[in-house]
C-alpha cells in the first residue's frame, strides 16, 4: 500500500498498479471558472532532492498527506504531482518509451497553466 513506503514510485510504476486515473481539463473552461472546481484539484510544485529523486525521504509526500486530512485539504480529489503524473526516466536513465517521451513532452509544455 501507498502508506508502506516512504514516497511513491514513478507514474510508470503507478500506472501499472492501476492508481492513477487520467483527467482531461479543458483550459478555456477552466480559465473561465467552468468545468473545474479548484477546492477538488492539489497542484504541487516541488524542489526536487536530486535529478533521479524528487522525494527518497518521504517528506514532500507526508506533508501532502497532512495536508489531505486537514480541514484545508477534506475537499480534493485529484492530486497533480510530477513525479507521479509525467513519465519519469528510471534511476539507471532513460526507460520511458517514444510515446512516454511524447507525453511527457506535451505535458510539460502546459504545466504552466495548471497553476491557474
Amino acid at each position: 500500500s501507498a502508506t508502506d513506503q516512504p514516497s511513491l514510485p514513478r507514474m510508470q510504476d503507478l500506472q501499472q498498479r492501476g492508481w492513477l486515473t487520467r483527467r482531461i481539463i479543458d483550459l478555456p473552461c477552466a480559465f473561465r471558472g467552468n468545468g473545474v472546481d479548484v477546492e477538488e484539484v492539489l497542484f504541487v510544485s516541488h524542489r526536487w532532492e536530486t535529478p533521479s529523486s524528487p522525494d527518497s525521504k518521504g517528506d514532500q509526500l507526508a506533508a501532502i498527506r497532512a495536508h489531505l486530512m486537514s480541514d484545508a485539504g477534506r475537499l480534493v480529489k485529484w492530486v497533480w504531482y510530477d513525479f507521479w503524473c509525467l513519465p519519469q526516466k528510471s534511476v539507471n536513465g532513460d526507460d520511458r518509451t517514444d510515446t512516454e517521451r511524447a507525453v511527457f513532452d506535451s505535458m510539460l509544455g502546459a504545466v504552466a497553466d495548471l497553476y491557474l
